[in-house]
């Protein structure tokens, strides 16, 4: 069972149907390597990614102005721009995977990330995701190279699963909930997504190497993690069905049919409703 964490929720009824759209290659890449791709979020496509709301950055600016007692404007400038460098590398240390929560297919979706014509969607359950994908992935020799008892520390990392929630980055008075943790300004997306309804499963992978003066991180080099990280799972156990996309030629869904056989993936293919013949 996963580790409850208030990041993440997972509110979300056992049998509510996910999806994930993608083009052929992707899908049969996942189905050769029987491994879900998870990105490194900074390569998402979205520059907010790990960012927080103009209400921080009000606030951050109100302190430099009037710092805190004891201390210069100077001294809590220069505390900002320390972390501003660390919370700007978050992204490059999480990975992602994401589904689609709805009750039926989605257009948008299918035109946002279906590929046009040779697009797939694969359906399942939140019950299904959650129970496939492993409680852990072990990062040992991803993207790490660290010393000591420190490397101990950072063998394997929990997978997280929940609904990401949409907020507005250009509200002055709007905070983005608990974004001061590692998950928390990874499961938040600008209103401007509100309709991928997205559900994230999620890891960090620490990118702290190579270090000259024994396990001290501040002492370290920091990196850029690989851009996308594959993990292990039963395709069987997870997925319903597969859609082929609305836009496709007719012959596509052969091709598909064929693929599947090929790595043994035993869920019916459909075609899209989107694509049944009109009645008038």
């Amino acid at each position: 069972m996963r580790e409850p964490h208030p990041v993440f929720d997972r509110n979300i009824e056992a049998n509510a149907p996910v999806w994930r759209y993608f083009d052929f290659a992707k899908f049969t890449a996942m189905l050769q390597r029987s491994a879900l791709y998870f990105s490194r979020a900074d390569l998402l496509g979205d520059p907010l990614e790990g960012s927080f709301t103009r209400a921080y950055a009000a606030e951050r600016d109100e302190m430099i102005k009037n710092p805190p007692l004891g201390r210069t404007s100077q001294e809590q400038e220069a505390i900002f721009q320390h972390n501003e460098r660390i919370f700007s590398a978050t992204p490059r240390q999480i990975y992602v995977n994401c589904w689609h929560l709805g009750d039926h297919e989605s257009m948008a979706m299918w035109r946002g990330y279906g590929a046009g014509p040779y697009g797939i969607a694969i359906r399942a359950t939140f019950s299904q995701l959650d129970s496939t994908i492993p409680l852990t992935v072990d990062i040992t020799g991803l993207n790490t190279e660290i010393p000591g008892a420190l490397g101990e520390h950072f063998k394997k990392e929990p997978i997280r699963l929940g609904r990401v929630q949409y907020v507005d980055y250009a509200s002055l008075t709007e905070r983005l909930p608990h974004e001061f943790s590692i998950y928390g300004r990874l499961m938040c997306k600008s209103l401007a997504y509100r309709h991928e309804n997205e559900l994230r499963a999620i890891f960090a992978a620490p990118i702290v190497v190579r270090s000259t003066h024994g396990d001290a991180p501040d002492q370290a080099t920091r990196v850029d993690g690989a851009p996308g990280i594959e993990v292990q799972v039963d395709l069987n156990n997870l997925v319903s069905s597969v859609v082929v996309s609305p836009l496709s030629p007719s012959w596509f869904v052969d091709v598909v049919r064929h693929a599947c056989e090929k790595y043994s993936l035993k869920a019916p293919i459909e075609t899209s409703i989107v694509a049944i013949t009109p009645i008038h």
